[in-house]
């Protein structure tokens, strides 16, 4: 079993096994639907740097989504989540005596959360805290040059409600690699060997990281009405 189906193996059953534990222990408990958009600063010190030594390309903002689905516990003090997010950065070159090809940086990303929530009856700052793990995918060239690793989430976010059951949130999040590896893959297309190189004609090995504020909606999903 690969890595990446380890780790989203792992974190579906921990949420799920949270989950049914709650759904039996406490009856108040909801399921939530939750999707939010904004900007996302990528760090990927290996990347940067390599860039640098070209010329000084730089790596700019990008476009962050994430969407999960959810259930709180514990009278809505606590929550369990599945995660998945995806980030979106603009084209830069990446040229040395090695390689040279148009970058087109994505990342995407599947966890298990883990929240804890105050204010939980206001109806406006409703403050939460979430850590998450699970398994996140970067891509360095359109079709190849990617790199899969273990990752982590820290995540603060502050909520008020528009209705009975919708809430509009903030939320900054900080994304965090847990293992250095190198952008590869046998199938690439634009550059010369199965690894991307880099001035120092060795694979390109990098961790992501990156900070990302979303502005996004969360909707409660009613109670079946009993009859």
């Amino acid at each position: 079993m690969t890595t990446k189906r380890s780790l989203s193996v792992f974190a579906a059953a921990a949420v799920a096994a949270i989950v049914l534990h709650a759904g039996s222990a406490a009856a108040e408990g909801r399921f939530f639907l939750r999707a939010g958009t904004g900007v996302s600063l990528p760090s990927l010190e290996g990347l940067e740097n390599e860039l640098g030594a070209q010329g000084g390309e730089r790596l700019e903002p990008g476009l962050s989504l994430g969407v999960s689905l959810g259930r709180s516990f514990a009278e809505n003090a606590w929550s369990v989540e599945l995660y998945f997010a995806a980030a979106f950065y603009p084209e830069f070159i990446y040229d040395n005596d090695y390689e040279g090809f148009a970058g087109k940086l994505r990342h995407f990303e599947y966890m298990g959360i883990v929240r804890r929530h105050w204010r939980t009856e206001a109806t406006w700052f409703r403050p939460s805290v979430g850590l998450g793990a699970g398994y996140g995918s970067t891509e360095l060239i359109s079709g190849g040059g990617k790199m899969g690793a273990a990752q982590g989430l820290a995540a603060v976010r502050v909520e008020s409600a528009l209705a009975e059951n919708v809430c509009l949130s903030l939320e900054g999040l900080y994304n965090v690699g847990l293992q250095t590896k190198a952008f590869s893959g046998p199938f690439l297309e634009n550059v010369s060997s199965d690894a991307v190189l880099t001035s120092a004609n060795v694979p390109l090995e990098d961790k992501y990281d990156s900070f990302d504020i979303r502005l996004g909606v969360t909707v409660w999903l009613k109670k079946p009405v009993a009859y």
